[in-house]
């Protein structure tokens, strides 16, 4: 099965997936709960700036959390009570996880 990154890459998958999302807030974080081999990476973004946000408390904006496997499955798992929610899905590449995630703006 072809692996959408693996442990040696994923700080480089990391930062060009945090330079590429369109949004006012990105968090980003590598982890090897499952060990090298099950490495994922945990996405949140934020619909609203930093400045916005009620109280500086990030669960008051407009906000997802994502788990991406290394093996390309992309999980919704938390968001704002009011959004649209983001099925699972499978990415093939770095791009076209990029494109899916910045189409999210344009879905709510």
């Amino acid at each position: 099965m072809e692996k959408l990154f693996t442990f040696e890459n994923a700080d480089d998958f990391r930062q060009k997936l945090v330079s590429k999302l369109n949004f006012p807030y990105v968090s980003c974080q590598i982890s090897t709960l499952g060990g090298k081999e099950n490495i994922s990476i945990l996405l949140c973004i934020s619909l609203d700036s930093k400045e916005n946000w009620y109280n500086g408390i990030k669960e008051n904006s407009s906000y997802y959390h994502f788990h991406i496997s290394n093996t390309g499955i992309v999980k919704n798992f938390s968001k704002q009570y009011n959004l649209k929610h983001i099925r699972k899905f499978k990415s093939k590449n770095i791009n076209h996880l990029i494109k899916k995630l910045n189409n999210i703006k344009e879905g709510v």
